[in-house]
């Protein structure tokens, strides 16, 4: 088991930490609705190439097609437990999956956004699971808030 480097009992006063995953693939030689009948998967939201950023007006564009599925039910379970399953889902469709990878232009990724009320702590993920993100040929980018 992962024990944070340091060791000893931390008390922390604010222990309220969050977690959420979202696998996203980004390239514009698919639509959000050909990737959806490849994966037989329906995104959680998508957005195509040049709408607006958010629901403001003034924000950026998109510079590419995005699909994403939003994958956390519980956002206080840590990465290292919700990861497993999202990988299951992902492994089953590998085919497929490489499929859209290999496009030129597309890139898939998981991202994974880390908070904590009080601005502490850390997040650990296990070499099998990266193994796992890495056959998958997934990239993963960190969001973390203090």
């Amino acid at each position: 088991m992962h024990q944070p480097l340091g060791g000893g009992n931390r008390s922390m006063t604010n222990n309220n930490k969050w977690y959420t995953i979202t696998f996203r693939l980004i390239g514009d030689a698919f639509t959000p609705d050909e990737i959806s009948s490849r994966l037989d998967l329906k995104p959680t939201s998508f957005a195509l190439k040049g709408n607006p950023v958010g629901n403001k007006e003034g924000r950026a564009l998109h510079e590419n097609n995005i699909w994403i599925l939003y994958f956390t039910e519980d956002d206080s379970i840590p990465f290292e437990k919700q990861l497993p399953n999202i990988l299951d889902l992902l492994e089953n469709r590998k085919i497929s999956l490489d499929s859209i990878l290999k496009t030129e232009g597309m890139e898939g990724e998981l991202f994974l956004g880390y908070g904590s009320e009080n601005g502490q702590g850390g997040t650990y993920l296990s070499v099998s699971l990266m193994k796992r993100i890495v056959n998958l040929g997934l990239n993963v980018q960190f969001d973390l808030y203090p």
